[in-house]
């Protein structure tokens, strides 16, 4: 399979991300960390996901975990368990397996530019 065009990327990440928009809002509720409490992630697990895909996993400790974590609106400061940088849509898909069989929160950051900061979120996976 040859690689994919920037719009076939673009059209399969958002049907995925779309596709995450129609659990139901319990399952979401379920994955949410409560009181406070982030999940743990193995790291062993974590290891596992990164070498699956093509593209980049940016965990908290790396080099490049603070300036990757921020977005525009400052007033959003969250700290995702990790940041994939997928280089195919297959790399999101699995991002979004990874964090439905983690029990973990997504985000699907484009550009970074929400007033709203949907663009991260705490203890989840932000797919940027």
């Amino acid at each position: 399979m040859g690689l994919a065009t920037r719009r076939q990327f673009v059209q399969e990440a958002a049907f995925a991300a779309g596709a995450l928009c129609t659990f139901p809002s319990g399952i979401l509720a379920q994955a949410m960390p409560k009181g406070g409490n982030q999940p743990s992630l193995d790291s062993a697990a974590i290891r596992k996901f990164a070498s699956a895909i093509g593209g980049q996993v940016i965990v908290s400790g790396s080099s490049e975990y603070e300036s990757s974590r921020m977005v525009f609106n400052r007033a959003f400061d969250q700290r995702p368990a990790m940041i994939v940088r997928p280089s195919a849509a297959a790399d999101v898909a699995r991002a979004l397996d990874f964090a439905q069989r983690q029990h973990l929160p997504v985000a699907v950051r484009g550009g970074g530019h929400s007033r709203a900061g949907f663009g991260g979120c705490d203890g989840g996976v932000v797919i940027d």
